[in-house]
């Protein structure tokens, strides 16, 4: 069952009584942010074949073919998760599926030569058999568009024909990039995030909820050199294993991400971040606040992220979630400023259990456009998130941050709840999206 959404509000007058008034010191802060053609065969798997027992077959036969161990498993797991892609195409033009039988005619009578990848051979015999084809296999036949300058010349001088042909030709290619444009249109934006000492954490798992939550479209990708590991938490968190992806090594999950067309890739690895650029984020399994200096008794950390639902129950409104937006969270900060609550703070949101000694001296709200960045740790929040930092002479406490009983910030106050916006199923998203496009056109 969906649950529903309900976004928080508060009045900004200081008379209202909607207001962070407090903050709390706890032990898990509701931010969960704690202080193919071989040897005259194609390679597909056989019916009832069991991962484990393809991927060394394969591998074999692209070494074979001249590749090395750490392509060969790259190329084998592409070839093993198309295979079982959740979504498949074949309305691809008949002409595409002629083209690719020609080139496998000809490499037939006269041989391959040095002409191909082990990948191109095997999409000639997918697109000659009609086989369904994975957004994947869609993307590589759009791109290989680049290759068209050598297209023309006749079969046998070079191999830019045989291939171009094998790749489903003109028609075929032509086809692929449309479709891939038709596809992505009506899809989420597509995020990804790798699996170990990211996903595999508390964190990351929550990561990961925030963003299927927000509509994305969530995979894992990770260098290992087998998913099986991966796929119960893929389970848990409902998603679909086409959209898991063991790369087998660091390079070859950068290409993947790339090739996938990934908008954001979260990682723990600085490498790969750094190979990513603008797409990569650096993941950090840090909870809470940061003790910032022993010496200075300074702790900082999220107070409240923008737009991450929080799970919530309670009698009136049963099992939901609830948000803060960007603006409302500027209104807090704001008016827990003018009301100079700097120095209200409690242990466990127990009103009993008020302590002296914690003074909040520093506050600010992540605006990346005005070069207003996230803690260090925290790259992933969205902007108008909220952090503060604490001076905390109490030494009760302070023995209680240092040993890990006290972990993060929570606030506390009263919030307005604002009824929730119907959440559109993806059929409905896409018929939305076509209405727009014909409203555009009439």
């Amino acid at each position: 069952m969906e649950l529903p959404i309900y976004e928080l509000k508060i009045n900004d007058a200081l008379t209202d009584d909607a207001e962070v008034s407090f903050v709390a010191l706890v032990d898990l802060p509701a931010t969960k942010k704690d202080f193919l053609a071989f040897n005259e065969q194609f390679i597909n798997p056989s019916k009832g074949e069991h991962e484990k027992d393809f991927i060394p077959r394969c591998i074999k036969y692209v070494i074979d073919e001249g590749k090395d161990s750490e392509q060969a498993v790259a190329i084998c797991k592409s070839i093993w998760s198309e295979h079982f892609a959740e979504d498949s195409y074949t309305d691809y033009p008949k002409e595409a599926s002629q083209n690719a039988q020609i080139a496998l005619d000809y490499a037939e009578k006269n041989g391959w030569g040095d002409c191909g990848t082990s990948v191109g051979k095997i999409r000639a015999n997918q697109l000659a058999k009609r086989e369904p084809i994975s957004r994947d296999t869609i993307a590589r036949m759009s791109s290989f568009a680049r290759q068209k300058q050598n297209s023309d010349r006749p079969l046998g001088d070079g191999c830019g024909r045989l291939m171009w042909l094998a790749w489903g030709g003109d028609a075929g290619i032509e086809w692929a990039s449309r479709k891939l444009q038709q596809i992505d249109k009506f899809a989420g934006e597509k995020v990804s995030i790798d699996y170990d000492d990211t996903l595999s954490t508390s964190r990351g798992k929550d990561l990961a909820k925030r963003l299927i939550s927000e509509g994305k479209v969530v995979y894992i990708i990770s260098a290992r050199q087998d998913k099986e590991g991966m796929l119960s938490v893929a389970k848990d968190l409902g998603i679909a294993e086409s959209k898991v992806y063991a790369t087998g090594s660091n390079k070859a999950k950068v290409e993947k991400i790339k090739e996938l067309g990934i908008t954001k890739h979260y990682d723990n690895n600085a490498d790969v971040v750094k190979e990513l650029g603008s797409i990569g984020s650096k993941f950090s399994d840090k909870i809470g606040f940061q003790v910032i200096s022993e010496d200075e008794h300074i702790i900082s950390g999220p107070l409240m992220l923008a737009d991450m639902p929080i799970y919530r129950n309670n009698e009136k409104f049963g099992e939901h979630y609830v948000t803060f937006s960007a603006d409302t969270i500027k209104q807090i900060a704001i008016k827990f400023a003018k009301k100079k609550y700097q120095n209200n703070v409690n242990l466990m949101h127990d009103p009993t259990m008020v302590v002296e000694g914690c003074t909040m001296f520093e506050s600010f709200i992540v605006d990346k456009n005005r070069g207003i960045m996230p803690m260090k740790g925290f790259e992933d929040v969205n902007d108008g998130s909220w952090f503060g930092s604490f001076y905390v002479e109490n030494p009760e406490v302070w023995d209680n941050i240092k040993n890990g009983a006290l972990k993060g910030f929570s606030v506390e106050g009263l919030f307005d709840y604002e009824q929730p916006v119907k959440t559109l199923t993806y059929e409905e998203q896409a018929l939305k999206n076509i209405f727009e496009l014909l409203n555009t056109i009439i």
